[in-house]
């Protein structure tokens, strides 16, 4: 769970109040088309540049992924800022990434700009470092501000900055990336900006060598798990256990930096990159690159020598190197170690040279061989390999994977430590890492956004569809108990209602109503197959037995448009007093009223997904329509989370059957609404035609045998658990027989016994032999009862055979009649709509259309669809209405609509 304070609320609502205003100063359209042809600038690249500078918007942003050239855009608005006599400044999180900022935008013989650090420059408002004065920290008339990596800049530090921006009517244009690391304190107000339409994005990845790579970037980007294929098929992804990656990893890494690579070693935490930065010194020095006989204690308790490189992790002004001074993450050569420990070093970027005392070096320097993820955002190197766990969050992980130019290899830890008793991974262990990465949702939201995400989803399917089914699973719990107490006795019921493994018992067989069976029935035989009285767990096992019957059955098509499934949640809650009534009516009514509110917005906004229904009608009939195929579109979308563009996405699984007969209606919706936009203009002559064609299809088709298939399966399951049962009994059986007739022959009347001890001898044997032959009975009982249960098996899988072409049959007539079908559905709609029908009308035609629609097949939309997590369209107003209805005084909803034609 996320925590806020109100003061960042407020702050949030300030800097957004901010972005609203229009009065900053802009640079001319002609100035801005000469600099982007004066620098080359790609067509993306001139529009990025004329959306940040070319208008009078106080705040603008540049989203710009991993190698699509942020700071070259960056030095082309310092060249527009220039030329257009305006002031401009960069500030960044780091000192370090304020350099690189500063030197891109002298490259070519430019002035270049002013950068600093935020940290710095917020400080030096009321405390000026020695030999400037406030007016070196001051914001000049018009000024504009870039942020670079503004997804890690503060959301408190970004208000301060508008606070000093405000009198000087400033401009704030923030670069970054929203989908990388962010920022420690309260953060997201940039991915929020972004929503609010004051950022334009860039998506030419120019960065890695290969071709392929920068498209699939940007699909690891986006959460596209197939992305990972990839990678994995090009050699970029090993796993294993991370002692043996460790290994890989630096063999790699020496073999490109002894080739004079550029090469970057990639961990989660500072002690993990203390202790391979070891191992990678120790490999140099083995080389010969680095001298070990003298040699100074670093920070993290490493050692450094002449010609190590080092990375100094503390702001010290008064060390200066060039024009620079010594700065947190720049990395250096040692070139000469002194007998006091202080260490002369060259800066590697720019070739100064520093002296080091001994004291800081101590604290504040470190190995640079590796580093953690966090200190590697915004750097470029030639390879980049890093170690990645189920602990690397998605944003990590992009980061890490989008380092290095020519090489970047994910080593993906599977386990820690290996037992040599512990089989080995499968190959494909690191990519179900990676993938379970990549789905979870780590996005960093500013507090808005998670104030309007909880106020917009608050009374959304997908949170009251599971209370609903809970509450009406417990509603249904009297009738199976009542069931159980008539088919296994008053003892096994009585165990029933007080296992706690009833609401999943209950859960089971509501799914199998959804899939088209009788629950009562399915619970009857299950009790019935043995006795209950004694069993402990009476939910548990009869939830086993039925697993174990109905676990493979396919769900009817035909019941996902019963009557019993296409009614509003009101009409589907089953009736139940006391306060599990009360709470199941109240829910059901804030769904019904939350469906009718979501597809009045749709007829309203008509957003990407509503194209497949077709233009909004402008008649009342019409309309009324629309908006019913939209409402259970968006019963489907809502309850299950479906936020793409695509209406409703690939089939899903039919072992979910709740969410897989939701899927059917709305499909079944949408494929009349396809058809409905081009028949529109049709006569009634010609729509009634179209209405006889489907009816006579409907009675040319094939007998639908999907119902009977489904028994004969049931029966067949049934048939091959009774086979095996047999076969165990009879094997027992058979040991039991031998057992006896041993135990027969063993039990013998002695010639020397007389008296009593021969009578009871006698006995014995009489016994052992009278056992004998039950034993022999027994099994020729069961032998007769295994041919019997062999014969019933070979008879279910003929007659499944036999259904199973029936049903084939049906399917290939579906398929080619669907078409004729959907017309005269739609056909049907049309003259509904154009009659006006009363209500009791539309709602026979419901049920006509719920009785024609036995199935629908799937279209191909079955191409993998990435795992987003964008800012939902319109967050701030669907927040405010959902506010509304949950806050106003509940009753009923007003104004409802009838059920349509086509609302199945």
């Amino acid at each position: 769970m996320k925590l806020t304070t109100v003061p960042v609320l407020a702050a949030e609502k300030e800097l957004i109040a901010f972005a609203a205003r229009r009065d900053a100063h802009q640079a001319p359209a002609a100035l801005l088309e000469q600099v982007a042809s004066d620098l080359d600038l790609s067509a993306e690249k001139r529009a990025a540049l004329v959306f940040a500078v070319g208008d009078d918007r106080r705040v603008t942003g540049i989203v710009g992924p991993a190698g699509t050239g942020k700071t070259f855009l960056q030095s082309a608005v310092a060249v527009a800022a220039q030329r257009a006599g305006i002031p401009l400044l960069g500030l960044t999180v780091g000192q370090n990434a304020a350099y690189v900022l500063a030197d891109a935008s002298r490259e070519g013989g430019r002035p270049g700009i002013r950068t600093e650090n935020i940290a710095m420059w917020l400080h030096a408002q009321h405390t000026p470092p020695n030999g400037t004065t406030n007016d070196d920290w001051t914001f000049r008339p018009g000024q504009w501000l870039i942020v670079d990596e503004a997804s890690q800049a503060s959301t408190l530090d970004l208000i301060e900055l508008t606070r000093l921006l405000e009198p000087v009517e400033g401009k704030l244009i923030l670069v970054g990336d929203p989908a990388q690391i962010s920022a420690i304190g309260p953060g997201g107000m940039f991915r929020y900006l972004a929503s609010l339409g004051h950022t334009t994005t860039l998506r030419e990845v120019r960065r890695f060598e290969e071709s392929w790579e920068g498209p699939a970037s940007l699909r690891l980007r986006d959460g596209d798990t197939t992305a990972l294929a990839e990678y994995d098929r090009r050699g970029r992804v090993i796993s294993g256990e991370r002692t043996q990656l460790v290994e890989q990893v630096l063999d790699g890494w020496a073999a490109d930096t002894l080739h004079d690579r550029q090469s970057l070693i990639l961990v989660e935490t500072e002690q993990e990159a203390a202790d391979i930065a070891i191992r990678a010194r120790q490999m140099l020095i083995n080389a010969g690159q680095v001298n070990p006989a003298d040699s100074v204690k670093l920070a993290n308790r490493t050692r450094a020598g002449i010609g190590d490189l080092v990375v100094t992790r503390r702001n010290e002004r008064s060390l200066i190197a060039g024009d620079k001074f010594v700065a947190n993450r720049a990395q250096w050569r040692i070139l000469e170690i002194s007998g006091a420990g202080n260490l002369l070093v060259e800066d590697v970027s720019g070739g100064y040279r520093t002296t080091l005392p001994a004291s800081y070096a101590a604290q504040h320097v470190q190995l640079a061989y590796v580093a953690t993820v966090d200190s590697a955002q915004g750097r470029t190197v030639d390879t980049a390999r890093a170690i990645v766990d189920a602990a690397t969050s998605h944003a990590r992980l992009y980061v890490m994977a989008t380092r290095g130019r020519l090489l970047n290899q994910l080593a993906v830890v599977t386990i820690d430590q290996s037992p040599e008793s512990h089989p080995p991974a499968p190959p494909t262990a690191g990519i179900t890492v990676l993938a379970d990465i990549l789905r979870a949702d780590t996005t960093d939201r500013s507090a808005t956004e998670t104030e309007e995400l909880l106020w917009a989803d608050v009374d959304s399917l997908a949170r009251l569809g599971p209370i609903y089914d809970d509450l009406n699973a417990r509603a249904a719990m009297p009738r199976y108990t009542a069931v159980v107490r008539a088919t296994c006795g008053s003892t096994a019921a009585a165990g029933l209602a007080d296992d706690p493994a009833l609401p999943a018992l209950v859960g089971r067989l509501q799914a199998l109503a959804i899939a088209g069976y009788d629950p009562l029935q399915v619970l009857a035989e299950a009790g019935a197959q043995r006795e209950l009285a004694t069993a402990r767990d009476v939910a548990s096992v009869l939830a086993w037995r039925i697993d174990e019957t109905y676990g493979l059955v396919v769900p009817d098509p035909a019941a996902a448009a019963a009557s019993s499934q296409t009614g509003s949640y009101t009409d589907r809650a089953l009736t139940f007093d006391g306060d599990i009534g009360a709470a199941l009516r109240q829910i059901a009514e804030h769904a019904d009223r939350r469906i009718e509110a979501l597809a009045e917005d749709a007829a309203t906004r008509f957003p990407t997904w509503s194209n497949a229904l077709g233009a909004v009608p402008e008649d009342p009939a019409g309309r009324r329509q629309w908006i019913s195929r939209a409402a259970v579109v968006i019963a489907y979308r809502d309850r299950f989370e479906h936020n793409n563009d695509d209406p409703i996405g690939p089939e899903p699984s039919h072992r979910d059957p709740g969410r897989w007969a939701a899927w059917r209606r709305a499909q079944t919706v949408l494929g009349v609404a396809t058809l409905a936009g081009r028949i529109t203009a049709d006569s009634e002559n010609g729509l009634r035609q179209l209405i006889t064609a489907q009816r006579d299809e409907e009675r040319r088709g094939p007998q639908y045998v999907a119902g009977q298939l489904r028994v004969a399966h049931v029966e067949l399951v049934v048939a091959e658990q009774n086979l095996r049962g047999t076969r165990l009994d009879l094997a027992i059986a058979q040991a039991n027989a031998r057992a006896a007739d041993v135990r027969a022959d063993q039990v013998r009347r002695r010639w020397w016994r007389v008296g009593p001890p021969r009578i009871r001898a006698a006995s014995e044997q009489q016994q052992a032999r009278a056992t004998a032959l039950r034993a022999a009975s027994a099994v020729g009982e069961l032998r007769a009862r295994l041919d019997h249960a062999a014969d019933r098996l070979g008879h279910a899988r003929e007659a499944v055979r036999n259904l199973e072409v029936q049903h084939r049959a049906w399917t290939a007539w579906y398929d080619d009649a669907l078409p004729t079908r959907y017309a005269g559905l739609a056909a049907a709609a049309e003259l509904a709509r154009r009659a006006q029908r009363s209500a009791d009308t539309a709602s026979d035609l419901a049920e006509t259309v719920q009785l024609a629609v036995a199935r629908v097949r799937a279209v191909d939309v079955t191409r993998p669809q990435p795992h987003r997590h964008p800012l939902p369209e319109a967050l701030a107003t669907s927040a405010e209405a959902a506010q509304h209805r949950v806050l106003e005084e509940f009753g009923s909803p007003s104004g409802r609509s009838e059920p349509e034609a086509d609302h199945v």
